[in-house]
């Protein structure tokens, strides 16, 4: 926050996630990290709100190992689910959510070296 008044502002992305937490992150991929980051243009989540299971659809450009992982407000990994190679183009994954606590999370999706997110919120 501090960092506001430094020319590359503008360079800063909001995410929130709830009401709990605000992060202000680089968005233009830099900073060294060697993957690319993708703001979610792809991936969608259904139903969310979800109660007991989400279906995570993805689009992959090619065939890639893909991992999810469901995060907490506070960044820790709290669930997830490992599907092996899955076949390029448009394509879902179930995810079991039922024992979440009714709250926001944050969904990663690892396919091969792409990394993607979407929110997701859990209500009972």
């Amino acid at each position: 926050v501090q960092y506001f008044d430094q020319t590359y502002f503008h360079q800063l992305a909001r995410l929130a996630i709830g009401t709990a937490l605000v992060w202000a992150v680089p968005a233009d991929g830099g900073t060294g990290i060697d993957r690319p980051f993708i703001a979610a243009p792809g991936l969608d989540l259904f139903p969310n709100p979800a109660n007991e299971q989400v279906r995570v659809w993805m689009d992959l450009a090619s065939a890639a190992p893909v991992e999810l992982e469901v995060l907490d407000l506070g960044g820790r990994i709290v669930g997830g689910h490992r599907s092996g190679t899955l076949p390029a183009g448009r394509t879902a994954v179930d995810l079991p959510v039922g024992d979440l606590a009714p709250g926001g999370y944050l969904v990663r999706v690892r396919a091969g070296t792409t990394v993607s997110a979407r929110r997701l919120m859990i209500a009972r």
